[in-house]
């Protein structure tokens, strides 16, 4: 995550400087840390509009980060799991929002098994 606020080459970081005349500083010591400190120096004004849009970047590029998972079933449990013409697996995107791509996939048996969700 913290890679989004920096942006590539530093752009990002760099534009929400210019923006507020702020100092932002990543402590980039931590490198197998979960976490990240930021530091933010200037006037009142400007660390509080740097920490404004420091969050807002954050928030933004949390909202928008995709997981994926990959699950295999065998061509039985793909049936119950799709549904008569396919209504079981378009309530499960509808409700959940996941895009779901159901990909051929040979297994030991040489049955084409597999499905997989990015969300």
């Amino acid at each position: 995550l913290i890679g989004a606020l920096i942006g590539r080459g530093g752009s990002t970081l760099k534009e929400l400087m210019d923006k507020t005349n702020a100092k932002i500083y990543i402590d980039m010591r931590k490198q197998d840390s979960e976490s990240r400190d930021v530091l933010i120096k200037g006037s009142k004004e400007a660390v509080e509009a740097a920490a404004k849009l420091v969050t807002e970047q954050m928030d933004e590029s949390r909202a928008t980060r995709r997981e994926r998972e990959i699950l295999i079933f065998s061509n039985q449990e793909m049936g119950a799991i799709i549904g008569r013409g396919g209504q079981q697996i378009s309530r499960v995107k509808d409700e959940t929002g996941v895009h779901i791509n159901i990909v051929p996939r040979a297994d030991d048996d040489g049955e084409d098994t597999s499905e997989h969700a990015d969300r």
